[in-house]
């Protein structure tokens, strides 16, 4: 039987030689992680292997209310969206590690897409492997966000095949 194990970060050691390396029962964590700051829920993050991968998911930080992102090996790899301290939508944006590729706008019914980074560029990102990662999400920023908005209307945010491991893993 598979499941996805959930763990609190204060029960995570860190790899002492891989930076953001987490640790379960002396095995590379794979499943959720949350983070509580005086017994309140601040974030939910996708762990494969010890690193984040997939979605993570902030909550009331001080200067947005919530945020969610794609990661791959602890990177952002795909989309960020940012909500204001009101809940109102601030931002969405594709991003490859520390490059802003795209921004979605919203102008009432209308959607439309700012590209941020030059597509010779992001070739170079895409196949360089000094200067990317495989797993950046290919997606138009639109797409990435409808994906995202389903799986969090939907409550499946953090069911990803790839966080399931056998119900004794960590026996």
């Amino acid at each position: 039987m598979q499941k996805i194990f959930t763990v609190r970060t204060d029960d995570l050691a860190m790899d002492a030689d891989v930076n953001e390396y987490r640790v379960y029962k002396g095995k590379p964590f794979t499943g959720i992680e949350e983070d509580y700051v005086n017994g309140v829920l601040q974030a939910r993050s996708s762990l494969v292997e010890g690193t984040e991968h997939g979605y993570v998911h902030w909550l009331g930080t001080d200067r947005f209310s919530e945020m969610l992102a794609w990661h791959a090996s602890n990177m952002p790899a795909g989309i960020r969206i940012y909500w204001n301290l009101d809940g109102n939508l601030e931002s969405v944006e594709k991003v490859w590690g520390s490059e802003t590729i795209e921004r979605l706008h919203f102008d009432g019914d209308r959607r439309w897409i700012e590209p941020l980074f030059p597509l010779a560029e992001q070739a170079k990102l895409r196949t360089d492997p000094a200067l990317g990662s495989p797993y950046n999400r290919q997606e138009p920023v639109d797409v990435l966000y409808d994906q995202a908005m389903e799986r969090m209307e939907s409550g499946s945010l953090f069911d990803d095949p790839a966080l399931y491991r056998p119900a004794d893993y960590y026996d």
